[in-house]
C-alpha cells in the first residue's frame, strides 16, 4: 500500500498497541507498515486531535475485556469480527479461550496483505497463532449477502464492530444490524458516534472536516436513535458508555488517573454492548 491509499486500519493497529497493559494488544502493531507509523504521527502531529491516540486504545482494551467476558460466559460459540483490518483482536482473544470459532471477515485484498504481513513479519515467526478463519466479505453488498448461510457453522455468535460504522453509509449499518440480530442468541459490540456529535461538538466538526481525504475511506454515518432502539429491542442487555466512561473504568483497573476528562465533548465517541 502507497502512503495516500493507507488506510485508518494501518493508524488504529499502530494506536492500539501503544499501551498493551491498557489494550492487551501487544500484536497488532507488527503488521504496520513504516507507511502507515507515519502516517500515525501525521495524524498525531498534524490533525489537533486531542487524545486521539488514548481514544483507540481505550476503545481497543474495552473491546477486547467486554469481548472476553461474554465468549467466557459459555453464551456464545464464535466471535466474527467483520472489517478487522490490521486488528490481532480475535488472535489475543483465541489464547483466552476454548472451543469458539474465530473469523476475520474483510475486503479480499485486506485479507490477503494481512496474511502476506504475519508471514514476513519476524516476530509472528516464532509465535504460535491460533487458528482465525477468514472470510472474504465487501459490506456494502449486504443486500446480496446471507450471514448465516456465510458463517453457517457459527450459531451463536459475538460480532464484532471495531471501527467500521463510521465508514459505512447508513442504510448498510442498519442492514448489518438486521442480519446480526437474526441468530438467535447473538451478541454485539460497536463504538459510534451519537448523529448530533457535530451539533453538540465545533472541534468534531473541524476534525471532520480535516479527516476527509486523510485516509484512504471516506466517513459516512453517525449511529441513529433509531439504530439504537432497534438494538434495545432485539437484545435483553444493552450497555451504552461514552469513552470517558469507559476510560475511567480502564484507568481504575490500573490504579491510575483517567486521561480523558471532558474529552467525550470534544470527540463523543461511544460503545455499545448487546447481548
Amino acid at each position: 500500500m502507497t502512503n495516500e491509499n493507507i488506510s485508518s486500519a494501518e493508524v488504529t493497529a499502530y494506536m492500539r498497541s501503544q499501551k498493551p497493559e491498557l489494550t492487551h494488544d501487544n500484536l497488532s502493531h507488527h503488521l504496520v507498515s513504516k507507511a502507515g507509523i507515519k502516517k500515525h504521527h501525521e495524524f498525531v502531529d498534524g490533525m489537533n486531535y486531542p487524545l486521539g491516540t488514548r481514544k483507540i486504545m481505550a476503545r481497543a482494551g474495552f473491546f477486547y475485556e467486554q469481548a472476553l467476558q461474554l465468549l467466557q460466559s459459555g453464551n456464545y460459540d464464535s466471535c466474527i469480527s467483520l472489517a478487522s483490518g490490521f486488528s490481532m483482536l480475535t488472535s489475543l482473544l483465541s489464547n483466552q479461550t476454548s472451543e469458539i470459532t474465530y473469523y476475520d471477515a474483510d475486503l479480499p485484498h485486506m485479507l490477503t496483505e494481512r496474511e502476506k504481513r504475519i508471514n514476513e513479519a519476524e516476530f509472528f515467526s516464532t509465535l504460535t497463532l491460533n487458528q482465525t478463519k477468514l472470510k472474504a466479505i465487501d459490506l456494502t453488498h449486504i443486500k446480496q449477502l446471507d450471514f448465516q448461510e456465510m458463517f453457517n457453522d457459527c450459531k451463536r455468535p459475538l460480532f464484532i464492530l471495531e471501527g467500521i460504522s463510521y465508514f459505512l453509509p447508513n442504510e448498510i449499518l442498519t442492514l448489518i444490524l438486521q442480519q446480526i440480530t437474526r441468530f438467535n442468541g447473538s451478541a454485539i459490540i460497536l463504538d459510534y458516534w451519537p448523529e448530533n456529535s457535530i451539533e453538540i461538538s465545533a472541534i468534531f466538526k473541524r476534525i471532520m472536516h480535516q479527516l476527509k481525504g486523510f485516509v484512504a475511506e471516506d466517513i459516512n454515518s453517525f449511529l441513529t436513535a433509531e439504530q439504537i432502539n432497534f438494538l434495545q429491542e432485539n437484545y435483553k442487555k444493552v450497555t451504552n458508555l461514552s469513552i470517558l466512561e469507559v476510560d475511567e473504568l480502564l484507568s481504575k483497573q490500573l490504579d491510575e488517573p483517567s486521561v480523558l476528562t471532558d474529552q467525550n465533548e470534544v470527540f463523543p465517541i461511544r460503545i455499545i454492548v448487546a447481548s
